[in-house]
């Protein structure tokens, strides 16, 4: 055999090469994306390091101070509506035909149609029923009591059920007087749910107090149209009897001051809960671990999205700042402007905000979700607005014929009279509402839709 080693082939040596070129790039296919969107964290992660410096709360989402002092304040009356007396505990009324699923002039007709059933069901009120009535019969200076502090916890809608029911005892109880021709009852059940209906609204100071109020206003409202149109010789006295609803506006801004107190603290909820999570994860992982398993967390916290995506006093600022938006927009002469819906705000990355990147999407979940409320409130005043008109109608006795034209020569806002429609030849008068916008969400027509429709 010969002493020399033979020479390696072309062959293994062309594919030595190939797979050392194949292994590069492997590794630069899956190194560089990676590093890439190393560095794009890190610079990220850079962005995101400081939380905003402190600001104020600005003076228009202050919680106002309580405007009815306790002792005055019906409230605390409305709370014990419902409390034991000797051995007694009294319920609201529930079922049909007292509960009604439907609205307006349905419910009416409802209760017309099953008046023995629900005279029966009045019966079984009787006790707290005249509690209603002597709250209403006094002063009924009203306001929603709000907690200290806002939050999950202290919400509470006692006060509601019994505002709420002491509307369904006198509206349902105007029906019924005037189906046994008892005018003089009828007008003074709604007498007093027309003082419920202005007082729950202009009391109310929370977002869900006052879609309750609203929705209490609503039945009043068609309750007198009901009647109305059914007995034009009592339309002059239910014309004279309703009154205007409270400066909506300043009704808005409460229900805005006290939401954003809401969110603040919730806010603030969040970020002391989060501090209290790593506390605890500190304590634990400084016992009975190795030293490197908590270097390991160590780095993981410092690393986490949560750290730099969520950052409290930024987004707390940029609420308030949507808040104020919403309240210079319910300045302008209509109100329907507070249904339009901000704009996404400049420096989005992949539609997601760069900087504070969770907090912002908080907001852009959160946000929207209010529009429906706003577009409920700007249309509170088209029922009333469309009722009185079906009222004075009535008292004057306007032939079908003839309504639409006497409505255009009305003094009316301009608002109104652009949302006005006459159908059914005179026998329907129709106001299209901001809540049924593109941008509104949740419309539904036979509970938002605002119409007055005469039998004949």
């Amino acid at each position: 055999m010969s002493g020399h080693k033979m020479a390696p082939s072309g062959h293994a040596t062309s594919g030595t090469w190939n797979w050392r070129r194949a292994r590069r790039w492997a590794a630069w296919s899956i190194g560089a994306p990676f590093a890439l969107l190393l560095l794009l964290y890190l610079a990220w992660a850079l962005s995101n390091l400081n939380d905003a410096t402190p600001m104020p709360v600005p003076a228009e989402l202050v919680l106002p101070a309580s405007r009815v002092p306790d002792e005055r304040n019906a409230a605390y009356a409305v709370m014990a509506l419902f409390a034991p007396k000797g051995s007694d505990r009294f319920k609201t009324l529930n079922g049909q035909p007292w509960r009604c699923a439907a609205e307006g002039e349905a419910c009416v007709a409802q209760w017309l149609t099953h008046k023995v059933a629900l005279a029966a069901q009045r019966e079984r009120g009787r006790v707290w029923d005249l509690r209603c009535e002597r709250l209403l019969d006094a002063a009924f200076e009203f306001e929603e009591p709000l907690p200290p502090r806002l939050d999950v916890r202290t919400t509470s809608l006692v006060s509601v059920s019994g505002l709420v029911a002491c509307e369904g005892w006198f509206t349902t109880g105007a029906v019924l007087a005037w189906a046994s021709g008892n005018g003089n009852e009828a007008l003074l059940q709604l007498r007093r749910a027309n003082k419920l209906r202005v007082n729950f609204l202009d009391g109310s100071r929370t977002l869900v107090v006052n879609d309750f109020a609203l929705r209490v206003a609503r039945r009043v409202e068609s309750t007198f149209a009901a009647i109305a149109v059914r007995d034009a010789a009592l339309a002059p006295q239910l014309a004279d009897l309703l009154s205007p609803l409270p400066d909506l506006r300043q009704v808005a801004k409460r229900w805005i001051a006290a939401e954003a107190s809401f969110q603040r603290n919730s806010m603030m909820d969040l970020a002391i809960e989060g501090q209290g999570q790593a506390r605890h994860q500190d304590d634990v992982t400084s016992e009975g671990r190795a030293w490197q398993t908590r270097l390991a967390l160590a780095v993981a916290d410092a690393l986490s999205l949560q750290r730099f995506s969520l950052q409290v006093e930024r987004t707390t600022q940029a609420t308030n700042q949507l808040w104020l938006d919403s309240i210079r927009r319910l300045d302008q002469p209509d109100m329907g402007a507070s249904v339009v819906l901000n704009e996404l705000p400049e420096g989005r990355f992949l539609g997601s905000a760069w900087r504070n990147t969770a907090g912002q999407s908080m907001i852009d979940v959160s946000m929207p979700f209010y529009t429906r409320y706003f577009a409920r409130h700007a249309d509170a005043q088209l029922p009333s607005q469309v009722v009185a008109l079906a009222l004075a109608i009535q008292a004057q006795r306007i032939p079908a014929s003839e309504r639409e034209g006497w409505t255009q020569k009305q003094n009316l806002p301009d608002t109104l009279k652009q949302r006005l429609s006459w159908s059914d030849e005179g026998r329907k008068i129709s106001a299209k509402p901001w809540a049924s916008g593109p941008n509104a969400g949740g419309f539904t027509p036979a509970r938002d839709g605002i119409a007055v429709q005469w039998l004949h």
